[in-house]
């Protein structure tokens, strides 16, 4: 148990200077529940102002309401998602000033 994996989250850099996107959170459906993503976004926000981002951004699709849940509560805010998004499957974009 002590070895097991239960989450992950990853930052990738975007073409604009100290803007990252937060381009995964999961937590394994036997975790869900525990607020373990929080922990996660937690962790991801602190790194975030470590290494001094500035911004935060994030695609995702509206039926995930736990995960819009938790982006809103760290204070994310939905900005249009532009034309030529990268994701066919998303239907919100999110960012966060840091």
């Amino acid at each position: 148990m002590k070895d097991t994996i239960i989450g992950t989250v990853a930052l990738m850099p975007t073409t604009k200077t100290a803007v990252y996107e937060l381009t995964k959170m999961a937590v394994a459906p036997k975790y869900r529940g525990h607020k373990i993503g929080q922990h996660l976004m937690q962790h991801c926000l602190e790194f975030s102002k470590k290494h001094a981002f500035k911004e935060l951004i994030l695609y995702s699709n509206r039926k995930l309401e736990n995960a819009i849940y938790i982006y809103r509560k760290f204070g994310f805010i939905e900005v249009p998602v532009e034309e030529n998004s990268p994701y066919k499957r998303s239907d919100i974009k999110m960012t966060l000033k840091l």
